[in-house]
């Protein structure tokens, strides 16, 4: 049951909605009759201006009648007085986004970041507010609120949860998709945070030979890069050369940071992932995976983290030692503590569907490729790892003309992706060669 003091309340709300979409506060018969009039011409719905003072007060209050509600309510917008209740917080939410696009159109870059420091106490609402004023900015070229913006300790990568960050990364270096402006995106680069909440939150693996592969080159050579900067850069460029085909070499050896143990979970797998591919030596590639099992029995919890990365290069170059290893994670893997981490599970099932065809069990394959939803696999992945979807579709199929489309959706898909690795050859020999 709706209680009384609810339905007085939502009543004097939308009695205050209306007086500011008529433009004055109703105060006396004229008043009335003026807003009777363009109710009805607005809606088609004709209130009584005697309703309307016995709804304002003016004569005696009687409690409106729900036509008269509905009325009301499709005059502010609403469908019905029903949906204006259920939506009428967003409503209440109106003046913060209108200060927020105030501050933007008036380049009050100091009033933005005061509004952002309460926005930040809030913890929930600060990523939507956040994300929607950088992509104004971008969209507007507005460099110098980027600059004031971008430049506060409260906001920090290392003040930000980390799914806070990914959040607000995804969706503002998608936009980059739509922006040819190089000397723009230079600037922006060059700001340690954009370089934290966007080139490393967005990692545009179907880009690596267009826009993002450039914004890592350009970062990778600018003096005075932070560290971290460095030591990602370095591993992205590594990871561009191999897909274009190219092996490790000293150069490549020397690019790839020494493992720590506080690294990031994702940079620590990226990292070790890259150490193992270079290492020729079976004792040391043993102990890089006995570190790497170490650090994951230590926090269960960011299993999906410490091989996601690693899942997307095992399905790339892939071993049984390699295989295996991630396999035997399944336990922790399976489990979901974030919201990013359903993306990452659906990459690591794919690397079960990779153990399930290499190890002879068909079948699981199958059911475990039927179980992965595409739409989880966040944006930046989900073009580069479709590649492989096709791919285990096509060799698990048995029907000759479905084997036939998903063959040429697989050509189709790595002639876009653009990397010369991905040949016939390469998917023919894929599990064939079990590479050691």
């Amino acid at each position: 049951m709706v209680h009384k003091w609810y339905i007085c309340v939502m009543i004097e709300e939308l009695k205050k909605e209306v007086e500011k979409v008529f433009g004055q506060v109703i105060q006396k018969r004229s008043h009335c009759e003026g807003l009777a009039q363009e109710l009805y011409t607005k809606t088609g719905i004709y209130i009584s201006y005697n309703t309307i003072r016995r709804m304002y007060g003016l004569i005696d209050f009687r409690e409106p009648r729900v036509t008269t509600l509905d009325a009301f309510s499709k005059y502010i917008g609403f469908s019905t007085y029903k949906d204006f209740t259920n939506r009428f917080n967003s409503v209440d939410e109106w003046s913060k986004w209108e200060n927020l696009f105030l501050g933007i159109d008036e380049k009050k870059a100091e009033e933005l970041v005061s509004i952002f420091h309460f926005y930040l106490s809030q913890k929930e609402e600060f990523p939507y507010f956040f994300t929607v004023l950088l992509r104004e900015l971008i969209y507007r070229r507005d460099l110098n609120t980027l600059k004031v913006v971008l430049s506060q300790d409260a906001w920090s990568f290392v003040n930000l949860p980390y799914e806070m960050a990914l959040k607000i990364g995804v969706i503002v270096g998608r936009q980059f998709r739509f922006i040819q402006d190089e000397a723009f995106e230079n600037e922006l680069l060059k700001l340690p945070l954009f370089r934290d909440l966007v080139l490393k939150m967005f990692v545009d693996y179907s880009a690596l030979n267009k826009k993002y592969g450039r914004w890592i080159s350009y970062v990778n050579q600018l003096p005075n890069v932070d560290d971290e900067s460095k030591n990602f850069t370095n591993g992205v460029m590594i990871w561009k050369d191999l897909l274009n085909g190219q092996s490790i070499t000293a150069e490549h050896l020397a690019r790839i940071p020494v493992l720590e143990e506080d690294m990031h979970p994702i940079l620590y797998g990226r990292v070790s992932a890259l150490h193992l591919m270079a290492c020729q030596d079976q004792s040391a590639r043993e102990k890089i995976l006995r570190a790497w099992g170490i650090m994951i029995k230590r926090r269960p919890e960011r299993t999906l983290e410490y091989v996601f990365v690693a899942n997307v290069q095992c399905l790339v170059f892939p071993t049984m030692e390699f295989s295996n290893f991630l396999y035997q994670f399944e336990k922790h893997a399976s489990k979901v503590h974030f919201w990013y981490n359903e993306s990452q599970l659906n990459v690591y099932y794919l690397s079960l569907v990779q153990h399930a065809i290499f190890t002879g069990q068909r079948k699981k394959a199958l059911d475990t490729l039927n179980q992965i939803d595409l739409s989880y696999l966040r944006y930046g992945y989900d073009e580069f790892l479709r590649i492989f979807t096709h791919f285990f579709q096509y060799e698990l199929t048995t029907d000759l003309e479905q084997k036939q489309m998903h063959w040429q959706e697989l050509m189709d898909h790595a002639a876009y992706l653009n990397y010369p690795i991905f040949t016939d050859t390469y998917f023919k020999d894929y599990f064939s060669v079990t590479r050691s």
